[in-house]
């Protein structure tokens, strides 16, 4: 009673400013609180608390599909020039390119930076479908092993793996079987133009001996891709993703490293 006392005396004793500022600071406090948290969760989508909470404020629209006429600006890469964009980026700096790479896909590349599309040829070797545990679901992923034309000049030359893998994930509109896309040993080729298959994911897989890079790439544009047969594949924009899935999907499905690049390769 006395500790009461005490304090209601001293809070008499206070001037009616000192209760106005004290209210205005905290006021200024919770507002700069409230002001940074939301910039965080809004800068940050690719955290998977925070896609989560814009996903149940219904602040974070669901995965674009894009033309290839109206897919983001980025550069074009066939296995070479993959290569040689992943293989030199050290660990750390891969996995917060990688961060940014979600980051871009999941906010439909508002202020996208660092997109690339690959390009080239690809021979099928493993496919399944995709599950609830990964990216987004339904869907199918599609591992592919890189092969290039030593020699651009002679054709007469045969074609040789390259040491960079594929991992197209592809999503549908529901559970469609893999072999009905594609089935081992078939080619799948991709152009920047046509089908704008992004890079979501980069690996470095290989060593400085037997190099090996894996690309995750998700379609941007689905227009223009065909299975085996020439057919239009049913893809349909997922919603939602697993943010916090593990990428690549297919890691214990990994090709053995193929040979060093050919220094005659552009």
């Amino acid at each position: 009673m006395a500790r009461k006392k005490k304090f209601l005396a001293t809070v008499r004793r206070r001037p009616p400013i000192f209760w106005w500022v004290l209210a205005n600071l905290l006021a200024g406090a919770f507002a700069v609180v409230s002001w940074t948290t939301c910039l965080y969760i809004f800068n940050y989508p690719e955290k998977p608390a925070n896609y989560e909470l814009m996903r149940k404020l219904k602040r974070l629209p669901p995965v674009a599909e894009f033309t290839p006429l109206d897919s983001p600006e980025g550069d074009p890469a066939n296995p070479p020039a993959a290569f040689r964009k992943f293989f030199s980026i050290e660990s750390k700096a891969l996995s917060a390119l990688n961060t940014r790479l979600r980051r871009n896909y999941i906010a439909n590349f508002k202020n996208a930076k660092f997109v690339t599309y690959i390009e080239g040829d690809y021979r099928v070797t493993h496919l399944r479908k995709l599950t609830p545990d990964d990216f987004f679901h339904p869907g199918v992923v599609v591992r592919a092993q890189a092969f290039v034309q030593p020699d651009e000049d002679n054709e007469l030359n045969a074609p040789t793996d390259y040491p960079v893998a594929l991992e197209l994930l592809l999503p549908t509109a529901d559970d469609t079987p893999p072999e009905s896309l594609y089935e081992t040993g078939d080619t799948i080729t991709l152009t920047e133009s046509a089908h704008r298959a992004y890079v979501l994911h980069a690996t470095n897989l290989g060593s400085r001996e037997e190099p090996l890079i894996s690309v995750t790439v998700v379609p941007l544009a689905y227009e223009n891709y065909r299975d085996a047969d020439g057919n239009p594949l049913p893809l349909s924009p997922p919603d939602p993703v697993r943010i916090d899935a593990p990428l690549p999907v297919m890691r214990g499905l990994d090709p053995a490293p193929a040979p060093a690049p050919p220094k005659t390769t552009p």
